[in-house]
């Protein structure tokens, strides 16, 4: 049964069997790229300070595997180049104006055969997008 974990363990039972100093003290992870990192001591004897290191470890959690996040392009305007994400049908993707900034009539057309693309969908974050921006007709 080596590398694998009984149905009736968890990997964290002894992190969660035992309980806080301080009462409804909980475990919060605020940057989830970099590993929860515990480190184990087995003394022996109730008291911390009078006991003697009987074995200890470092235990590591990551939250996040290595690798999974990808830095988002941010162009001099302030305009997020996400195209990069997906395989755009567009030749040329780095014309952006903002949308927001725009005087013109936006069409935006997705063929019904065309599955890469969620029209539906873009087209009601950009009709919010400039909606946010007080356009009249989105």
């Amino acid at each position: 049964m080596r590398g694998q974990v009984p149905p009736h363990l968890e990997p964290m039972g002894l992190l969660w069997a035992m309980e806080p100093d301080r009462p409804f003290w909980s475990l919060v992870k605020r940057d989830v790229q970099k590993p929860f990192v515990v480190e184990l001591e087995v003394l022996d004897g109730q008291e911390p300070d009078r006991g003697w290191l009987l074995s200890q470890a470092v235990q590591e959690r990551h939250f996040m595997a290595p690798g999974v996040r990808d830095e988002v392009k941010e162009t001099k305007d302030g305009l997020l180049d996400v195209v990069e994400g997906f395989q755009s049908p567009l030749v040329e993707t780095k014309s952006f104006i903002p949308v927001e900034r725009s005087d013109t009539t936006l069409l935006f057309l997705v063929g019904q055969d065309d599955h890469n693309w969620k029209g539906e969908f873009y087209a009601d974050e950009i009709s919010k997008h400039l909606q946010a921006h007080g356009k009249e007709k989105p």
